[in-house]
């Protein structure tokens, strides 16, 4: 069965991230941070998440970060948030997003910059601390291989350094949704690497040096690990050099849907993204 629900099905209060949670980072990490995770700058679509949850606390439910596709934001997550409400009794005390990078950008001049993986790991961090919990965390499309290397941690390919070791131990389950694991296929395209997104280093050509730094360790992003993938999904392709590239090496459980768009499996699969997080059951 598919689910799809539209953004009005979110509760009509929008606000970036909560007052305490705010608060929480601004002590746990500085200004610069929250600032960095509140994205106030683009305005309520920024990020949400947090209630008026109290910093050391724990949640009923097990917080749910939710990663958005590259260059769209937090707020297009908020459909599948609202569906985590209204079917599994989560509250906003359990459901974050932060927008990480610009939004609205040509996808062709976007690559997986060092700086995105780094709010990302700074997020997954505060949550786990704010609730006192380890957290679970879905991404969408360009989102899986750019939080894959948030929880990898290490050096950067185009400079700069995330931090000595994963996030395993504050990772509870990860849902990768139609993940350019091993690249773009269009990536793979004669003179394609001219373009920011297929470059060598940073971008989503394969073997590209980021992409095999993400894929030189497996089962490093969570203690259980899903993956959604389709074969219908020609936006990042099905084999790019030989392996599918939506697989996550060393992943607990793959669904496969047959025909599904890449939009259609991120939008469609609302109801098994909720039951592989919070059952972890498939059907």
């Amino acid at each position: 069965m598919f689910v799809f629900f539209l953004p009005l099905l979110f509760p009509p209060a929008l606000s970036t991230i909560s007052k305490p949670f705010r608060q929480f980072v601004h002590d746990r990490f500085g200004l610069g941070v929250a600032d960095l995770l509140a994205r106030e700058d683009l305005g309520e679509v920024g990020s949400y998440g947090g209630g008026e949850h109290l910093a050391g606390e724990k949640t009923d439910n097990l917080p749910v970060i939710f990663v958005h596709r590259l260059l769209t934001g937090a707020s297009s997550t908020r459909p599948i948030a609202a569906f985590f409400m209204s079917a599994g009794g989560y509250t906003d005390e359990e459901l974050y997003a932060t927008t990480y990078g610009p939004r609205g950008t040509l996808l062709w001049t976007a690559a997986m910059e060092c700086q995105f993986a780094q709010a990302l790991r700074y997020f997954i961090i505060a949550v786990s601390q704010f609730t006192d919990s380890q957290v679970n965390v879905i991404a969408y499309s360009l989102g899986v291989p750019i939080v894959r290397k948030a929880m990898l941690g290490g050096g950067c390919v185009d400079g700069g350094d995330l931090g000595h070791g994963s996030l395993t131990r504050y990772v509870n389950t990860f849902l990768a949704v139609a993940g350019p694991n091993r690249g773009v296929l269009s990536c793979s395209l004669p003179l394609s690497q001219l373009r920011t997104a297929c470059n060598p280093i940073n971008g989503l050509r394969c073997n590209s040096r980021f992409l095999n730094d993400i894929n030189s360790r497996k089962h490093y992003e969570a203690q259980i690990v899903y993956v959604i993938q389709s074969t219908g999904d020609l936006t990042v392709g099905n084999l790019v050099c030989g392996v599918q590239t939506t697989a996550v090496p060393g992943a607990d459980y793959t669904l496969t849907f047959e025909g599904l768009t890449h939009l259609q499996v991120i939008t469609l699969t609302v109801q098994q993204q909720f039951k592989l997080i919070s059952q972890h059951i498939a059907n």
